[in-house]
This record gives C-alpha cells, sequence and structure tokens, in this order.
C-alpha cells in the first residue's frame, strides 16, 4: 500500500485518545485528493464527519439580508498575497464593478506582501484584517458589516477558516476557487463550479452545498502581467519533443508515473521536464529520475529543475515545452492555464470527481477537447500522435492566446460579468 493511502486510512484511528484539531482534519481532506483510492462517496463521508466534530454546534441564527442600496460581497481568503489563487482573485476584484455591488475583503494572510498591497488598494475603506481575530471576533466583524453574501476562497486548503463560516456571519455563504470538493458545512450554502468539473445528477449528492454551474466555467486565469513573448517551439531547433509538468511532486502518482513513462518509451529520443519547489533538493531529483528509471526510462531523459525566482523566468522556462501532461487523480490548474499562456497545449485524463475534471474543463472552454483521453490507453495516444505532428502544435502555439483572451477562462472582465450574474441569481431579485 502507497505511504499516503496507508496514512490516512490509519489517522485518526491509530490514535483515538488525541483528538484531532480542525486543521488537522483539513490538511486530511486535502491529501486524500492525491489518490485515487478512495470512491467518491468515502471523500464525502469523511467531509460531513468534519462538521459533526467541528462545526455543528457553532451553527448561529441566520441574519437577514442588508437590504442597503448595493449587493453587499465579502471575500474571505488566505489567498490576498503572492499566491496561485491571487491571480484569479486580484483580477476579478478589479472587475467587480458593476453597479449595485459593494465588495468587501476579510484577509487571513499570515505574513502579507507586496500583492497583499494590490488588494488592499482594490478594496479600500472595505478592507479587513482577521489574521489575528479569533473565529468569533472575525464573525462579529463580518456581521457587523452587514453582507448579503461571503465567499469563502480556500474549502480546506492551508490558512482557511471555515469556523468562521460555521457561525453563520451572513445570510448567504458560498465557497469557491481553492478547493476541489465540498466543504461539509452545512452553513455553506453554495458551491461555484461547472457542468463539466462537477456532472449532474451524482456530484450534486456528494455535496452539502447546492452546486452553481457557471456557464463560462469554475476557473479564470487571465493572462500574466509579466507574459515574454512566445518562443520557437523548442522540437523545431532540438529534433526532439520535450514533453513537461510544472505540478506539485505530490501530485505525481504512480499511475502517472506509470504513464509518461509510457510515453517516453514509446516516443524515440523525447525528453521529460518536471519543475517544482521541491526540485531543488538533491534527494528528490534522484528519486524522481529513479522512479522512471525502474520504469525503463534512462535518468538522462528526465529532467527535474529548481523554482526561479522570477515569474517571467519561470512562464519563459514553460516556453521551452513542446507538450505538457497533466498528473492524475489531482490535475493541474494554475500550472496548466500558464503552460497555455506559453502556447503550450496539454494532454488530460478523463477523471470521475472534479479534482480529476479540471483539465477537461479548462481544455473545453479553449476548444481543446481532443487533448482529453477517455482512460490511460487514450491519453498515451494522445500525447505520441501529436508529438508526432510539429506543424499542429506550432500552429497552436501561435493561436493559444487569441483562444485564451476570448473566452472568460483567460478574460476576468468576462468571468466577473458572468458570476455576478451568479449573485443576482442567488440574491432572487434583490439587485437592480
Amino acid at each position: 500500500m502507497p505511504l499516503l493511502e496507508s496514512l490516512l486510512r490509519t489517522w485518526p484511528a491509530a490514535h483515538p485518545e488525541a483528538r484531532p484539531t480542525s486543521s488537522d482534519h483539513s490538511a486530511y481532506l486535502l491529501n486524500a485528493h492525491y489518490t485515487s483510492a478512495w470512491p467518491s462517496v468515502e471523500h464525502w463521508h469523511e467531509h460531513r464527519r468534519f462538521e459533526s466534530m467541528f462545526a455543528e454546534a457553532l451553527r448561529g441564527p441566520v441574519p437577514p439580508l442588508s437590504r442597503s442600496a448595493g449587493f453587499r460581497v465579502g471575500y474571505l481568503s488566505a489567498e490576498f498575497c503572492q499566491h496561485t489563487g491571487a491571480h484569479t482573485l486580484l483580477p476579478v476584484l478589479r472587475h467587480h464593478s458593476s453597479p449595485g455591488f459593494e465588495v468587501f475583503c476579510y484577509s487571513n494572510v499570515a505574513r502579507p506582501d507586496s500583492r497583499t498591497a494590490d488588494f488592499r488598494a482594490v478594496a479600500g475603506d472595505r478592507w479587513r484584517d482577521i489574521h489575528a481575530l479569533s473565529d468569533d471576533e472575525a464573525a462579529d466583524l463580518i456581521r457587523r458589516d452587514s453582507l448579503d453574501l461571503l465567499v469563502d476562497t480556500s474549502g480546506h486548503m492551508p490558512g482557511n477558516r471555515l469556523l468562521v463560516f460555521a457561525r453563520r456571519p451572513a445570510p448567504l455563504q458560498a465557497t469557491w476557487l481553492g478547493y476541489p470538493n465540498t466543504t461539509g458545512l452545512d452553513a455553506i450554502d453554495f458551491r461555484f463550479t461547472d457542468i463539466i468539473a462537477d456532472p449532474p445528477p451524482v456530484t450534486d449528492s456528494l455535496h452539502s452545498e447546492q452546486l452553481v454551474r457557471l456557464p463560462g466555467g469554475f476557473f479564470c486565469y487571465p493572462e500574466p502581467e509579466s507574459l515574454p513573448p512566445l518562443p520557437v517551439p523548442p522540437m523545431r531547433n532540438r529534433g526532439f519533443v520535450t514533453f513537461g509538468s510544472y505540478n506539485n511532486f505530490a501530485k505525481l502518482s504512480d499511475a502517472t508515473l506509470d504513464t509518461w513513462a509510457e510515453i517516453l518509451r514509446r516516443v524515440d529520443r523525447s525528453r521529460l521536464v518536471l519543475k517544482h519547489f521541491a526540485g531543488s533538493d538533491p534527494a528528490v531529483r534522484a528519486r524522481l529520475m529513479g522512479c522512471f528509471e525502474v520504469r525503463g526510462v534512462a535518468a538522462e531523459r528526465v529532467h527535474v529543475l529548481p523554482p526561479y525566482l522570477e515569474h517571467s523566468a519561470h512562464l519563459q522556462s514553460l516556453g521551452t515545452i513542446d507538450i505538457a501532461l497533466d498528473p492524475f487523480p489531482y490535475n493541474g490548474t494554475g500550472t496548466s492555464l500558464e503552460a497555455l499562456w506559453m502556447g503550450v497545449p496539454f494532454v488530460a485524463l478523463a477523471g470521475d470527481r472534479h479534482v480529476s475534471r479540471v483539465g477537461m474543463s479548462l481544455l473545453n472552454r479553449v476548444g481543446l477537447q481532443e487533448w482529453i483521453g477517455a482512460d490511460r490507453p487514450a491519453y498515451v495516444d494522445i500525447a505520441c500522435a501529436w508529438a508526432r505532428n510539429p506543424a499542429g502544435l506550432a500552429e497552436l502555439r501561435a493561436t493559444m492566446r487569441e483562444r485564451l483572451r476570448a473566452v472568460p477562462l483567460g478574460n476576468a472582465e468576462l468571468f466577473t460579468r458572468g458570476l455576478e450574474a451568479s449573485y443576482r441569481d442567488l440574491a432572487g431579485g434583490l439587485l437592480p
């Protein structure tokens, strides 16, 4: 049994006398997404256990809608900083200016940085720093602001304040963006997603929230500020194909490694580039290359890169890849969109739950459905076929940015207008 699966199945039963904290349980729920061993219904039961253990007893009365001149929406986030989620949140907040909306920001950032200052400037006098506040104090502050809707962007990710939501400080509460599953909380009414990432009807029964499927997709990743020019397709100069993945190494499941190794064995002289913060550790690099060696791929064909300090250098490095490979069962999100902005398409595997269907959702939004494999053999065939199609890859590279700019996935203004339309529907006609 793989180590992660073993740990998940023995915790917390191994030490029943030590009651885990809510943060422990959130970490447990998050890590469970990295293995395909759990069926969706098991995820559902474990998320509901969080409700019964930590949230149920905190539930307060539902406040009334503000009935103010504008609809008051607040975002509670630990991502108001240099974080992948900030690349979505900041542009959305900047475009959140339709008549009738008042936007508040509740920051749970432990170490504010220059990006935090950008968020604070957008929020103005509706900025609230809650990091040093207790859950009760934060909930009281939110009640005093008389919100209509409070939106969580973290789910069970690190830095979440789900127990503030459990206290019911706003009449309508929702979760969006950061977490690939239900929160399990009765106090959160809605989860924003889309019909591809969470197809009806099965996924509805595995959520404590009502699923609101945004027509333009659940995610937005607009053009990066430091976007470099598109480089020449690397295979043109190298004479071989370079595959790549810049995802968290925790997402490299055994099934993913098996599949990628098969692709490398089938595509002569091809290379694989992997990049993550852990790549700066020599032991990690050696272990990863060893994983491919035991699968019949020579170590010199696998390159493990350390992180870059500058985002522009990170993006430029992505441009040296011909084809990106999406991991499974935990798909990439921001990393996949960064690849697309650099003209690099990615191969995705069709999964059976949100965390395994994100790649499908993103590719559908830019008209690249043919890059989605129905199963692992199809995934391999797609990667190999495109490796033999340099002209097709060059055309995709040249036109990818136009594809992104034309749809909500890559256009923050279009995405925000759609999000606001959903808020209007949830408000039941309250907005003008």
